[in-house]
């Protein structure tokens, strides 16, 4: 989805959220609770700036209630928590169920627009249907599971020959794991998944070496610790001689193989879109 249309869409969505007053007089306190981006990175900026367009204006009849995860999932149940009791009109829940679970959790009365990413609120059970929501949830869902065996038929595009790929997964991405091992397992691959406990470092991703075997080629799942590590993960990479296809572009360009597309403007976690980019190890990769 295009940033500048998910953005407008996510203001759009707060501005009919049920319960929420849409006159000018009425000010509006706005609870957000994204699981990486921060308050001053570029997409709240223009997040804001549209709500501005709308008529909601910080300082005159919008306050914005901010609070970062900070690439924590166990952190939501304090923060949506702390938002309710500060009196917000409305929660904005940003990322993974887990932040729509702990939101949900924190009140039963306020509106909460939601902002879903890899996972459906519908199937999930939190909302009725995309026309009739129902209770107090309301938003929109950013999923697109095709990806997931995407990269997996990249890399065999790349690398005919591989017989195993590996995947690094989260707190974050732990449903993208058992949809990639279907992927693999539906391909005749043999699968590797290496949860992530705390943020990568660069001697982290030893991407799937066991019992002395050479490295299989591997893929990071859609997750704001990955997306904000990107150039220490490329960095251990490079040093293993590593093929990766991984969701981010931006993770291409701080060296890794290639990228199915971009961060999610608001949370970097969420699918990318459909361009691809590329950028190549030196010299041929060492795992085929």
């Amino acid at each position: 989805m295009e940033r500048r249309t998910f953005l407008v869409s996510m203001g759009g969505g707060l501005l009919i959220a049920p319960g929420v007053a849409r006159a000018q007089a009425k000010a509006v306190r706005l609870g957000a609770v994204p699981a990486g981006a921060p308050r001053t990175s570029p997409h709240w900026q223009a997040f804001t700036r549209r709500l501005a367009d709308l008529g909601y204006v910080e300082g005159r009849n919008l306050t914005i209630e901010f609070r970062n995860a900070d690439g924590q999932p166990d952190r939501f149940p304090e923060l949506m928590t702390e938002l309710v009791r500060r009196g917000v009109d409305v929660l904005l829940p940003i990322g993974p169920e887990s932040s729509l679970r702990a939101a949900r959790a924190a009140t039963a009365d306020l509106p909460i627009v939601v902002v879903a990413v890899d996972y459906d609120p519908i199937v999930r059970g939190y909302v009725g249907s995309l026309a009739r929501p129902g209770g107090n949830i309301t938003g929109t869902f950013l999923r697109q599971p095709e990806l997931t065996p995407k990269w997996i038929e990249l890399l065999r595009e790349v690398l005919p020959g591989i017989k195993r790929v590996a995947l690094f997964w989260d707190a974050f991405s732990a449903d993208q794991a058992d949809e990639a091992d279907t992927a693999a397992n539906n391909a005749g691959l043999q699968f590797l998944r290496t949860e992530f406990r705390q943020p990568p470092t660069p001697s982290t991703p030893r991407c799937a070496r066991r019992r002395g075997s050479r490295p299989a080629p591997c893929s990071d799942s859609r997750s704001p610790i990955f997306y904000r590590q990107r150039a220490d993960l490329a960095q251990a990479a490079l040093r293993r001689r590593l093929p990766a296809v991984v969701p981010f572009q931006e993770s291409a360009e701080a060296g890794l193989l290639m990228a199915t597309g971009r961060a999610c403007p608001t949370c970097c976690a969420g699918p990318p879109s459909s361009s691809i980019a590329s950028r190549r190890a030196p010299g041929p990769p060492t795992c085929r």
